[in-house]
């Protein structure tokens, strides 16, 4: 995998999975200014981390649907 493969796979879970990150967040903190800011935190940090990249349960990673369907 190169690294613009990557980048685009980093991009299209960003934008499958930032909403319902930044809606967890706001529920706890009752921010959801600061909720969005953190939510983006999460993805810079998590785009850092290769290990952290593998995929994870409930993540609607590219080529499988929410749900745990496809």
């Amino acid at each position: 995998m190169n690294s613009d493969q990557g980048r685009l796979d980093i991009e299209t879970v960003f934008h499958s999975e930032y909403e319902r990150i930044a809606r967890v967040i706001a529920r706890v903190l009752r921010d959801p200014a600061r909720a969005e800011e953190l939510a983006v935190e999460v993805f810079l940090k998590w785009s850092r981390n290769p290990n952290a990249q593998r995929e994870l349960p409930g993540l609607a990673t590219p080529g499988r649907r929410q749900n745990g369907a496809g």
